[in-house]
């Protein structure tokens, strides 16, 4: 029971913390394409006064319009994914996220603050999956289900043991209290006081209900070996886990690292582009080329730095960081932490 408890307590915080890191990335890609269709139409309204001037032909600005309606989709998927996972995390976290009575959107005007990760961490593997298997709580509830479950079939079992009692038993009657007609007496009237000891034995049996028994301790010993199965398994998976965090950390911190020495570059050209095509100088293809581009790395490390974060918080999770398995009494605990 105690393991069912930590495993849904992990979980729930594991589930909730990925919830929040996929609606922050959200929030800045959908920020991120905003700032894109403004420069789109900024783009559209510089071909317009081209046109009208007659610098320009009506073919770059309709490459233009066309160019940014289908830019639109992009901008309505994200908004749709990010109020999604929004209403996702306030469910995951307890609070209302459908419309209230007075008709307001608690989802309306609801702005997360954080950031995504930018750097990776390294660590020793070996090490990590020690700790992991010292530390996370569900392994370790793991582990007391099992013993617990031993002990039970245990006494289950001693259903089976022979019962042994001896009993001390005896009767003493006073001679004041009896007297006796003895055969050999002198006289047959006469009536000797006697003491008499009356010692005895008693023995019973207990029937053994052997199917009952037998039964029993099988259904446990199933019980335990489910778990030890589930056990092995959630240790033996730590090291290939951990392995698959570490390649994601690294491949993420690449691509960040190459994306964020282009992103200036990147930038720097769509300036220079976009006040050629002002001039009448740059056409629409190569303006649209290096607004791609921009778009590109940027959403390049957005993606990174999101990958980064989902694997730290998969790291936390490997090593067991969401909840401690503590099973120091609070007193004695207490009373060290004082000292």
């Amino acid at each position: 029971m105690e393991q069912t408890y930590y495993t849904v307590a992990v979980a729930q915080l594991y589930q909730t913390r990925l919830l929040f890191t996929r609606t922050l990335y959200y929030q800045e890609r959908a920020a991120l394409l905003r700032r894109t269709d403004e420069i789109l139409a900024a783009n559209t309204r510089t071909l317009e006064g081209l046109v009208s001037a007659g610098l320009k032909g009506r073919q770059d600005l309709l490459a233009s319009q066309v160019r940014r309606a289908n830019f639109d989709p992009n901008i309505l998927d994200t908004a749709g994914s990010y109020q999604t996972t929004l209403a996702q995390l306030l469910q995951s976290m307890g609070r209302r996220s459908g419309v209230g009575a007075d008709g307001r959107d608690p989802l309306a005007g609801i702005t997360l603050r954080g950031a995504l990760d930018e750097t990776a961490i390294s660590f020793d593997a070996a090490a990590m999956t020690r700790d992991a298997l010292a530390r996370r709580p569900d392994i370790l509830a793991l582990r007391e289900t099992v013993r617990s479950s031993r002990e039970d079939a245990n006494i289950v079992r001693g259903g089976y043991f022979p019962r042994v009692r001896l009993y001390v038993a005896g009767e003493l009657l006073p001679q004041s209290f009896v007297r006796s007609n003895r055969p050999n007496a002198l006289r047959s009237s006469d009536q000797v006081q006697t003491t008499e000891i009356r010692p005895g034995l008693r023995e019973d049996w207990n029937v053994i209900d052997t199917g009952t028994v037998r039964g029993e301790a099988r259904r446990l010993d199933a019980v335990r070996a489910e778990v030890e199965v589930n056990l092995q398994r959630l240790e033996r998976n730590i090291p290939g886990e951990l392995a698959g965090v570490r390649a994601t950390l690294e491949s993420a911190a690449a691509d960040l690292a190459v994306l964020g020495g282009n992103v200036e570059t990147a930038q720097n050209t769509l300036n220079i582009i976009n006040s050629g095509v002002a001039q009448g100088i740059n056409s629409q293809f190569e303006f649209l080329d290096a607004q791609s581009g921009v778009l590109g790395t940027q959403l390049g490390i957005l993606d990174a730095k999101f990958a980064l974060s989902i694997a730290r918080a998969e790291f936390d999770r490997i090593t067991g960081r969401y909840l401690r398995f503590v099973t120091d009494h609070p007193t004695a605990a207490a009373t060290r932490s004082h000292r």
